[in-house]
């Protein structure tokens, strides 16, 4: 625990020293938000303000805002550094330490992301501000807790989905393909661009049986109270169940990438 708070105040320490590029990063998110949700509202406003598949301007802005927030929380950028180490050999190193390599991965990246939810949560939350006559607040505590639960569920899939992207490398699959190929999954099929309730039924079939909109698209639901207590617990176990196949799947072959690894090196 120590370890990870020093890592944190390390790392936010390092951004700290770069004020000017911390100022912008504050910059963009407000801007890219902006623009999404005025995007949004004038599309609204071009139909009549009327509710489009059933929901209103309310509802898209309170949408595009908690998958905000599910984005910032979930941006975990493993793969590479793990890809990295693998195809460099430097990961021979940590596999003789007394730690398991994987969890310093995991704990950095989950560093780097804290520290980037600072950096973007001051900007969302003036954003919230502007549009806070708008903004719905939870549709009850239980499903404030369901959200805060299916976000911590959606960290863990993003996790399970990076491991899994990096250890392809132990095939000698480049990471930052990988991590371009995933990064585009998610801006697709995730919902956290365009929430799923306007994609066409192919697509939305073909979103619903990958990991991706349970990253951002559950959080959100449940934070608005769009499904049933029953539905609730329905999507926060298909959350559990893709983190368990997808770190079910890692661990295959992260044990046959290791093996390979030390039949190569004698």
């Amino acid at each position: 625990m120590m370890y990870f708070i020093a890592l944190i105040k390390n790392i936010f320490f390092k951004k700290w020293a770069y004020k000017f590029n911390f100022f912008l990063e504050g910059i963009e998110v407000i801007i890219s938000l902006l623009v999404q949700l005025l995007v949004w509202v004038s599309l609204f406003n071009s139909v009549g303000n009327k509710a489009v598949t059933g929901y209103n301007i309310s509802d898209l802005i309170t949408y595009t805002i908690v998958s905000r927030i599910a984005g910032m929380v979930t941006n975990i950028k493993l793969s590479l550094h793990f890809a990295d180490a693998i195809q460099s050999g430097d990961i021979a190193l940590s596999l003789i330490r007394p730690y398991s390599p994987r969890l310093i991965f995991i704990i950095n990246s989950i560093g780097n992301t804290f520290c980037n939810a600072v950096t973007a949560g001051i900007p969302t939350i003036l954003v919230f501000v502007f549009f806070l006559s708008d903004v719905q607040l939870p549709a009850s505590r239980i499903y404030l807790i369901f959200f805060l639960i299916s976000l911590l569920l959606g960290l863990a899939i993003c996790i399970s989905i990076e491991l899994l992207s990096g250890v392809l490398a132990f095939w000698k699959v480049p990471g930052d393909f990988m991590e371009w190929y995933f990064s585009i999954f998610f801006v697709l099929l995730s919902g956290s661009v365009i929430p799923l309730w306007f994609f066409p039924q192919w697509l939305l079939i073909i979103a619903k049986v990958l990991p991706f909109q349970a990253v951002f698209f559950i959080p959100a639901q449940l934070y608005m109270g769009k499904f049933s207590i029953i539905e609730s617990a329905y999507a926060l176990l298909i959350q559990l169940g893709w983190i368990a196949l997808l770190l079910t799947f890692h661990e295959m072959l992260w044990r046959r990438g290791i093996r390979n690894l030390t039949i190569l090196g004698g």
